[in-house]
C-alpha cells in the first residue's frame, strides 16, 4: 500500500501528479520488469527502462521548456491513444487503453459507427468492404499499410479516435482554478475503465464472426469441384 497526497484537497483544486507518480512507479517495479525480452534491453543500456508514456511526456516537457511555449502531442498507437500538455509550467498525461489504429479498432468501433470513419475517406468504399478491412486489421495488427488506401484508413481510424476522446473529454470537461476548461486524465480513464470488459466481448464476437464467414467461404470452395464434377 502506498499513501500519497489528496488527488482534491479542495473543490476549486486538483493534484494527480502524486497519484500519477505512485501508479507509475508501480507499473515499472511490477509489470515491466516481466515484459518479454525486458532483460536483454537492460543489458542493452545502462539507463533504466521507461514506458512510452513516460518517454513521450519527457519529450512533451522538454519540447516546452526549451521553446517556451504550450506543447501538446497527440499520441494514437496500436492499443491506446494519448494526449500529452505542457502549459503554463504544469504537465497533463491524458492515456486512454482500448482506443487505438491496430489492437485498439475494437474500441473505437465500440463508441463509433463505420460511416463515422468513412467520412475521413478521400475515396468511396462500401461499409461492407470497410468492415471486412478493419476486422482483418484487428485480426493481424502487426500488419504495415501496403497501399494507399490502406494510409488513408489507418488514419481515418487515428482521426475518429482522436475526435471521439475530444468529444469524450468536452462532456466531462470541469472549470480548472484558473478559468477555462481543464484537460484532465480522470474522465478518460474512468471511461476506459467501463468499457474494458465491453469492448472484450465485442472483439471476441467479431472474431467469431470473422472465424464463421471464413469456415463458410472454404465450405463453399470445397464443394464447388464436386459441383462441376455432378455438372
Amino acid at each position: 500500500m502506498s499513501l500519497v497526497e489528496n488527488v482534491r484537497p479542495s473543490l476549486e483544486l486538483e493534484r494527480l501528479e502524486p497519484a500519477r507518480q505512485a501508479i507509475v512507479k508501480l507499473y515499472n517495479d511490477t509489470f515491466l520488469p516481466n515484459v518479454p525480452g525486458a532483460q536483454a534491453l537492460r543489458r542493452l543500456s545502462k539507463a533504466p527502462l521507461s514506458t512510452s508514456c513516460d518517454a513521450t511526456g519527457l519529450i512533451t516537457r522538454f519540447i516546452a521548456e526549451r521553446d517556451g511555449r504550450d506543447t501538446l502531442v497527440l499520441d494514437c498507437g496500436s492499443a491506446s491513444s494519448a494526449a500529452y500538455l505542457a502549459s503554463q509550467g504544469r504537465y497533463t498525461p491524458a492515456v486512454r487503453g482500448g482506443i487505438g489504429t491496430g489492437y485498439g479498432i475494437g474500441g473505437v468501433l465500440a463508441e463509433s459507427s463505420i460511416a463515422a470513419i468513412a467520412r475521413w475517406l478521400p475515396f468511396p468504399i462500401s461499409e461492407r468492404d470497410l468492415t471486412h478491412w478493419l476486422l482483418n486489421k484487428m485480426l493481424r495488427p502487426q500488419m504495415l499499410p501496403v497501399t494507399r488506401e490502406d494510409l488513408l484508413i489507418e488514419h481515418a481510424i487515428a482521426r475518429r479516435a482522436r475526435r471521439r476522446e475530444q468529444e469524450s473529454d468536452e462532456r466531462v470537461g470541469r472549470t480548472g482554478p484558473h478559468g477555462g476548461r481543464a484537460m484532465t486524465e480522470q474522465g478518460g480513464c474512468r471511461r476506459a475503465l467501463r468499457r474494458i470488459s465491453a469492448i472484450r466481448r465485442k472483439r471476441t464476437q467479431e472474431l467469431q464472426e470473422v472465424a464463421i464467414w471464413r469456415q463458410a467461404e472454404t465450405s463453399t470452395r470445397s464443394a464447388s469441384p464436386h459441383r462441376r464434377s455432378s455438372a
